[in-house]
């Protein structure tokens, strides 16, 4: 199917909108018939605009779950970024999810650049690769897993 113009430049302009409005937008990429995206698990939803608007590292969810929860996810983590809170790679932290569990925040690369992958958890609250459920491992497809020192 072609690439309409017009609705192209439409895309580009609500991007530009939204980044100007709100610092920072999210772009969720799901494996279709002819594009397979670089996770390895058919989902990335990532921001863009933290560094340059909040000088701090965007973030990029691939466990393959709903774009609202994502987006919710994404969007929490964004609100304390811009309340100050600094979020550092091989840390958990608390407060993005509902309840008492955790994340965990890991480098990776999306698209040639440097991003914080958002870890969620299993339904245990596991976070660490050595603890999580089988299903929930793929969140840690092209990073070499810090094993867990007891």
């Amino acid at each position: 199917m072609p690439i309409d113009p017009e609705r192209l430049e439409k895309a580009r302009r609500s991007r530009a909108e939204m980044l100007e409005k709100y610092g920072w937008i999210a772009d969720c990429v799901f494996d279709t018939e002819t594009h397979k995206c670089d996770s390895g698990t058919g989902t990335d939803i990532h921001t863009h605009g933290l560094v340059e608007n909040f000088n701090h590292p965007d973030l990029q969810i691939i466990l393959p779950i709903s774009y609202e929860i994502s987006h919710a996810v994404l969007a929490s983590a964004v609100k304390m970024i811009k309340e100050g809170k600094r979020f550092e790679a091989g840390k958990c932290y608390s407060g993005l999810l509902k309840d008492k569990f955790k994340v965990r925040l890991v480098k990776a690369i999306e698209s040639d650049r440097s991003v914080l992958r958002i870890i969620l958890p299993d339904q245990n609250g596991k976070l660490h690769y050595d603890t999580l459920e089988t299903s929930f491992k793929v969140q840690y497809n092209g990073i070499k897993p810090q094993r867990r020192v007891t």
